[in-house]
């Protein structure tokens, strides 16, 4: 199953290194499906984040295709399953809450690049792996 979602910059300055990211690292990754080959999936590797390395300035969107594999598709009851990332020109990190595959999308919010840095190192979030699965 597959979704397609136009988004659009509505703030009043451009963003860069727009992020897609996954908040159930225990069960989502995300790729990249034109960089994407099967031995990748058959290793294992864990991946959280894909970089749109773009320009997006006020008012202008870019089509965003979410694929699910195999329609396992995890949906977040109280909190969304991704996280849209992006870096504004002066600089500042922004999170968004995206309710994927509904196309419910939280209001943006500050965060440092610390804060923003952490939510995509692979590294920090194998940590989830080491915890009792709640389920």
């Amino acid at each position: 199953m597959c979704r397609e979602y136009t988004i659009k910059n509505v703030g009043k300055t451009p963003v860069y290194e727009i992020d897609i990211i996954s908040n159930f690292q225990k069960d989502t990754c995300v790729f990249n499906v034109d960089l994407l080959d099967e031995g990748i999936l058959e290793l294992g590797v864990l991946n959280y984040h894909v970089l749109y390395d773009r320009r997006v300035g006020p008012e202008e969107s870019f089509l965003l295709k979410l694929c699910y594999s195999k329609n396992k598709i995890r949906t977040g009851m109280l909190s969304a399953s991704l996280e849209i990332g992006m870096r504004d020109d002066r600089g500042n990190y922004w999170m968004q809450p995206f309710f994927a595959p509904d196309d419910k999308l939280y209001k943006s919010y500050g965060v440092s690049y610390k804060q923003y840095r952490k939510r995509i190192l692979s590294d920090i979030a194998i940590e989830c792996f080491k915890k009792p699965y709640l389920w």
